[in-house]
């Protein structure tokens, strides 16, 4: 080699060449591991500094950086720890917001994918759907650069959605959905996530055997162990099958894997539904209590549920000012998300006394705590959703087949609607604003699929849903 042709040297340490080079390597360090299903410790320390002085960075690689940590941190999550949550997310949204910011689309789809993975484990329906609607949009506008397998990760995030918000899911996308297995093969995580949509669609479809085959292939496959909390789901409706068929050793089996994953209040909302199956209602308060009152976190739809299944003892044992105190607490957490399913698994004739009594003058908060009621209506009319939802083995509430969709109120304002009364002077009798009493009679127009309220009225007279 020449005098003239001698190497470049080392760039200077703490150069912004030398902080360049150090993230390439990191980088890639960071993605062979992810790769190879292991995790590189020392790459992990390096890119936790890296990301400190990233402002030195340019935006492309300071995307890959924060993306790379981020998914590194989210496929080997082992437990339910809600401040490793917190920094997974911080890691994608920068990842995504500075993606889109250079152009670099794949980085952008990758963390919007998996930032709406993180908000299924959440049970925040709205965010993961927001996230999948944004990964959609970009696959179309980058259709050249990204191609068209991102659909696999949508869907798993929509049917889901579906589910927790009773709407029916689509069969043909979750069939569609198998070969997803091929792809859940490089990511554990989506693999569970991908298993307990297809097992949420068997059972809401009434067929348990499926169910049962699905969890048994997932949960006896040592790779999809390794998904960390993103087995929760799979792991409760194992629970919950286990409870319907009174087997004891597979519960306990579920109740074991939750709390091996830090799911301390999943696995207490398995316990106490047994307990209450089984009538020993103090036991079933005493593991439900400390994760209503937000003393015991927890992740997925376990909050709603926990407080409705709570409300269900409460009223069981006569206590009616703590069950309507806990129907609230649900009420209020599931009108952020848009969530309906909680409240169509324990005795729905209980939770559709509870919400009828429940009175609101938010008219915001009426109009959410109408539409539950109208979703627990449809839960016990329909003979489908009698034996496809899941609806655990609780003593059930007898109720007419052809009960009134109606609630008490919405039959109150009917009532004094067939007598003469306005708007006005429904709100005067009743104690509320005019607004909620519009809530209203939107809510049973609505339910009778009627334009006019005074139609409302007729209908109800012939059912004998109100006097004549």
């Amino acid at each position: 080699m020449g005098a003239d042709t001698a190497p470049d040297p080392s760039p200077e340490p703490g150069s912004a060449a030398h902080q360049e080079r150090a993230a390439d390597i990191v980088i890639l360090r960071l993605w062979t591991a992810l790769v190879e299903h292991r995790v590189d410790d020392d790459a992990l320390d390096q890119a936790d500094a890296l990301v400190g002085v990233s402002a030195a960075l340019d935006p492309g690689r300071r995307a890959l950086l924060h993306l790379n940590l981020a998914a590194t941190l989210q496929e080997h999550l082992a437990s339910v720890d809600l401040a490793a949550m917190n920094r997974i997310e911080r890691h994608l949204a920068a990842a995504r917001d500075l993606g889109q910011l250079v152009g670099l689309a794949r980085v952008a789809a990758a963390a919007l994918s998996r930032l709406a993975l993180m908000a299924m484990l959440r049970g925040q329906v709205p965010s993961a759907l927001h996230h999948a609607a944004t990964l959609r949009h970009l696959s179309r506008d980058a259709a050249d650069e990204l191609g068209g397998s991102w659909e696999q990760r949508i869907r798993p995030v929509e049917q889901w959605a579906r589910h927790c918000t009773n709407v029916a899911m689509d069969a043909a996308l979750i069939d569609d959905l198998v070969t997803a297995g091929d792809t859940g093969r490089r990511s554990a995580m989506v693999c569970a996530v991908t298993t307990a949509v297809q097992a949420l669609a068997a059972i809401d479809a009434g067929e348990v055997e499926r169910t049962r085959q699905l969890l048994d292939r997932v949960l006896d496959d040592p790779f999809v162990r390794t998904a960390g909390p993103w087995l929760t789901m799979l792991v409760l409706l194992d629970g919950y099958l286990a409870i319907s068929s009174r087997d004891e050793r597979r519960l306990q089996a579920a109740v074991e894997d939750l709390r091996r994953m830090d799911a301390e209040a999943e696995a207490r909302l398995l316990e106490a539904t047994e307990l209450v199956q089984d009538r020993e209602y103090p036991s079933a308060l005493e593991r439900l209590s400390p994760v209503t009152a937000a003393q015991i976190p927890s992740i997925t739809l376990t909050y709603p549920s926990t407080c409705v299944l709570q409300a269900v003892v409460h009223h069981r044992l006569g206590d009616p000012d703590a069950a309507h105190r806990l129907i609230a607490q649900a009420l209020a957490d599931t009108q952020r998300t848009g969530v309906l399913r909680p409240f169509t698994i324990h005795d729905p004739a209980v939770i559709r006394e509870l919400l009828s009594h429940l009175v609101t003058d938010n008219p915001a908060t009426e109009a959410w705590r109408a539409e539950v009621v109208a979703a627990v209506d449809r839960a016990m009319r329909s003979p489908a959703n009698r034996t496809t939802s899941i609806r655990l083995p609780l003593e059930q509430t007898a109720v007419a087949v052809e009960a009134s969709p109606l609630t008490t109120r919405e039959s109150e304002v009917l009532t004094l609607l067939a007598q003469g009364a306005d708007q006005n002077d429904l709100a005067a009798k009743l104690f509320v604003s005019v607004t909620t009493v519009k809530t209203h009679l939107r809510s049973i127009r609505r339910k009778l699929d009627v334009e006019r309220s005074r139609d409302a009225v007729r209908i109800a007279q012939s059912a004998g849903w109100i006097e004549e």
